[in-house]
């Protein structure tokens, strides 16, 4: 989630964000990879039930719209061709599920290589950073606490 969020930052979870209304498109939601082992992700959302995603050349459109994605961080031009990184759909998010995509694009396991995530793995709206550390030489990043989510 590299530029909103750095390796070492720990977010307070909203966990009824989600009881009344389903994750709404933008928000940054914290869920767990639908396995075994259940690891936690952060994620933003792209698309919801019923939304039609198509990523053509690094660029996100969602309903035959350009997405405006200023949060979007890109770090390798390369535009492959036939790579779901670069250029996947169109495809029609399922009910009860949720089209999720990291902001630094290059270096995200999202739903372009897991699908759609189920509303069931979603556990609540990632709030505020509330501690953070610099994994190379641990120490706390005291600017970043207390800061929103992005």
């Amino acid at each position: 989630m590299v530029p909103g969020l750095l390796r070492g930052d720990h977010v307070i979870m909203h966990r009824a964000a989600y009881h009344a209304a389903g994750p709404q498109r933008g928000d940054v939601v914290v869920y767990r990879y639908p396995d075994e082992n259940g690891t936690l992700f952060l994620h933003r959302v792209i698309g919801v039930p019923g939304d039609r995603i198509d990523i053509r050349h690094q660029v996100v459109s969602v309903n035959d719209g350009t997405m405006s994605e200023p949060y979007a961080q890109h770090t390798d031009r390369s535009n492959m061709t036939g790579n779901v990184r670069d250029n996947l759909g169109p495809v029609t998010v399922p009910p009860d599920a949720y089209f999720l995509l990291g902001d630094n694009r290059e270096e995200s396991l999202d739903s372009r290589f897991l699908g759609p995530i189920n509303k069931e793995y979603i556990l609540g709206r990632a709030r505020s950073i509330y501690w953070s550390v610099d994994p190379g030489t641990r120490t706390p990043r005291w600017d970043r606490l207390n800061q929103p989510a992005p």
